[in-house]
């Protein structure tokens, strides 16, 4: 087994570039208990938080939007968390529109009932003309009655099979690392779920190695793509990378905190690196 597997850090280190991978636990930390003081979002956040008619649901937004304004600022000094702008394609994917950076960081957004995550990318050296996306996904495993319909519905046969080969009680764990895989995938590339779903035929080498193949239609032939999937014992967590064949090693590190008050404060966390795939371009199964 590869010795960064075996450390059990959560930490992969290969060199220069780095994602952050922040962590907020909603079972440790109840959402309706944070002071609405801690709170940071702008009108048109605060405008869309009060659409949603769960308490719940509407509080782990804006902790999730106070989370990006807090680690921008922590990542980028001088700028304020509440000065952050936002905009968003017509799918919903988020990108900073203000202040104007030399180069913009990348980031991510994904959050369930128990869990938020961020992922930041920080290239360094990396200006306006260097393309890159990250795509991150959490999901919470529960019980589904129709798992293997929704794979038929949306996995790749050779999906479908691999998940057909496991034994009844892994079955679930592994349509979620699937899923996790595809939708950190679609978020990544800023188009609609599920027509994404279909583009990306998900495979294993070896115990701890994700290899991958592209159906046609997918945007760039010449993208290079890296995966990394994440496990505790109920959720899993799945990040993408593409960029346009920059030549750089990439860090992925997990940091799990409980307030959003101090970000330096890391816990421990139990989300631990379960599989990875190399940096190379992935191969097409057939041509446009």
């Amino acid at each position: 087994m590869n010795e960064r597997l075996k450390s059990g850090t959560g930490v992969v280190t290969y060199g220069t570039a780095e994602i952050q991978l922040w962590l907020l636990d909603l079972e440790r930390n109840d959402p309706l208990a944070v002071p609405t003081g801690e709170l940071i979002l702008d009108e048109h956040e605060e405008r869309r938080a009060q659409q949603f008619s769960v308490p719940e649901a509407r509080q782990r937004y804006r902790l999730a939007r106070t989370l990006v304004r807090r680690v921008l600022s922590a990542c980028y000094a001088g700028v304020d968390a509440a000065d952050w702008r936002f905009t968003s394609n017509a799918h919903g994917k988020p990108a900073v529109s203000a202040p104007s950076l030399p180069a913009a960081p990348a980031f991510n957004l994904s959050h369930c009932q128990s869990r938020v995550v961020l992922a930041v990318c920080n290239w360094p050296g990396a200006g306006s003309d260097v393309g890159f996306d990250l795509g991150v996904d959490v999901e919470k495993i529960v019980p589904r009655h129709n798992l293997m319909s929704v794979a038929k519905r949306y996995f790749s046969t050779a999906e479908q099979n691999w998940l057909c080969d496991l034994a009844p009680d892994e079955q679930l764990a592994g349509f979620y690392d699937l899923w996790t895989l595809k939708e950190a995938f679609s978020k990544a590339r800023g188009g609609a779920l599920v027509p994404a779903l279909g583009k990306l035929d998900i495979n294993w080498r070896g115990a701890s190695e994700i290899a991958a193949t592209m159906t046609a239609g997918v945007d760039s032939e010449s993208a290079t793509w890296q995966f990394w999937l994440f496990a505790d014992a109920t959720h899993r967590l799945a990040l993408a990378l593409s960029h346009d064949g920059i030549d750089a090693e990439v860090r992925v590190q997990v940091r799990q905190i409980d307030s959003l008050q101090n970000l330096d404060e890391v816990v421990p966390t139990g989300m631990k690196l379960q599989r990875w795939s190399r940096q190379v371009p992935v191969p097409r199964a057939e041509r446009d």
